[in-house]
């Protein structure tokens, strides 16, 4: 299946049939647009969220004397007194990272079914020396269309709920602990409840998930922003509209734009904050609907439009049909079991201001960030499987045969185990070892968490 690009600015990638292609955020790295293609880097890799610093580890602590190792930081399986990691992975960012054997490589998807390698050498600037998130704060608004992973019908209908990262983390961490482990349905009934599946008018439930602008009662809404209130820490942000978990919702309708459309929902959720981590969730109905979170997407682009600020991104979401066939496609012939789910995601570089790229005799201008060959993506809690994709746009299927990224950078988790991770991405330039991203993620049970890389950023100031 080609790779879509029908918002403003470009969403993710499709299932070729029932299969986990792509996924992403700002845009759709693999295919930007000569010429004239927009670079924002709405998208950026998650190293060191507040609250949660797996990337604060020793990255050279592969063997470690220590044998009585300190209590796991659950985002983390070394470096920081851990026991090292085996088999010749190297501790990068907490995680036990395979080494590439060939040099990392660019590609430009350019056409529906054309790839073109890239001579330029990726550029990983954004990894190695990120940029602080220290930008003034804007409320825009978040609009977006939702793509769909397999087939399930129109994605209207859908609930889109847009959360803080740190304190999404901080909150999943918590809200479900009392539960017993071994119940899975109350586990998974804990981390589904959303603003869709709270009853009308019921505070108390707007209350539990830290819903706090939704709320009616001033009692409960005073207990809920005193529960997230702001610290005050940026001058730019609004203390009103950051002491909640959640800064929005809403149901997917049709475009206002393509009334006649009736496959995509769109959404347009006001007072969501730029240069501040996000959580994106995507929920419906269970018999078709995976929940589906994407982490790290970070509004940088504002647009006008008749004096309304507002910021492009795309949604996603996993029909049942795919969660059921993805497994097996990957040799995954169990399935995801109770308890665990999926990971997905793409690698790319940093994207580069006025990089230009020599095509069929002609030259472009290609600012976005185009995806890496030759990447490997390591979780700190393994899945059954984590497998590659093949290379080819309109048919993009699982090479289980592969050890590192294609072309099209695409890969995935399957049957991970539910709870905390953390992914990080290792790549080969000039013979030397480079990271290309990490970023922490909580994967609640029955659900796909998306994860994929365009960059990186130090936490702002909060």
């Amino acid at each position: 299946m080609p790779i879509s690009h029908r918002y403003a600015a470009p969403l993710c990638g499709l299932l070729a049939a029932s299969l986990l292609a792509a996924c992403g955020g700002s845009g759709n790295p693999g295919n930007p647009q000569p010429p004239g293609n927009n670079s924002a880097n709405n998208s950026p890799s998650n190293n060191n969220p507040a609250n949660n610093n797996p990337a604060n580890n020793n990255p050279a602590n592969n063997n470690p004397a220590n044998n009585n190792p300190i209590e796991a930081d659950p985002f983390i399986e070394c470096g920081g007194g851990l026991l090292g990691c085996n088999g010749g992975a190297v501790c990068q960012d907490g995680v036990c990272a395979t080494p590439p054997g060939g040099e990392a490589e660019i590609a430009l998807h350019y056409e529906r079914d054309s790839v073109h390698p890239v001579a330029a050498a990726p550029n990983i600037g954004c990894y190695t020396d990120p940029t602080a998130l220290d930008d003034a704060v804007e409320y825009t608004e978040a609009r977006g269309r939702i793509e769909k992973f397999g087939p399930g019908g129109s994605t209207q209908g859908l609930c889109v709920t847009i959360y803080n990262e740190a304190r999404f983390f901080e909150d999943v961490m918590t809200r479900c602990e009392t539960i017993d482990p071994t119940d899975i349905p109350a586990l998974e009934e804990c981390f589904e409840v959303d603003p869709c599946r709270c009853d009308a008018g019921d505070d108390a439930c707007l209350l539990e998930i830290g819903y706090c602008g939704a709320i009616a009662d001033s009692g409960m809404k005073a207990q809920c922003t005193q529960r997230w209130a702001y610290d005050g820490a940026n001058a730019s942000r609004d203390p009103q509209k950051e002491s909640t978990l959640i800064y929005g919702h809403m149901t997917s309708i049709v475009p206002p734009e393509d009334p006649g459309n009736d496959s995509e929902g769109y959404f347009a959720i006001p007072n969501v904050p730029t240069h501040t981590r996000l959580v994106f969730k995507v929920s419906g109905r269970k018999a078709r609907w995976i929940d589906t979170y994407e982490f790290g997407p970070i509004l940088t682009e504002v647009r006008d439009d008749n004096g309304t600020a507002w910021s492009p991104w795309g949604g996603n979401v996993i029909s049942i049909g795919a969660w059921n066939t993805i497994p097996s496609t990957a040799f995954v012939p169990a399935g995801i079991q109770d308890g665990n789910g999926a990971i997905a995601g793409r690698i790319n570089d940093c994207g580069e201001a006025g990089r230009t790229i020599d095509l069929d005799g002609q030259t472009y201008t290609i600012d976005a960030p185009l995806p890496i060959a030759n990447a490997t993506v390591n979780l700190a809690h393994d899945g059954a499987r984590l497998t590659y994709f093949n290379g080819n746009p309109d048919d993009t299927l699982p090479e289980p045969s592969r050890t590192t990224t294609n072309v099209l950078a695409v890969y995935a988790g399957i049957d991970v185990p539910g709870g905390p991770n953390t992914i990080s991405n290792l790549g080969r330039l000039d013979g030397e070892l480079v990271p290309l991203g990490t970023r922490p993620i909580f994967l609640p049970p029955r659900s796909v968490a998306i994860a994929t890389f365009e960059g990186n950023y130090l936490p702002a100031t909060w």
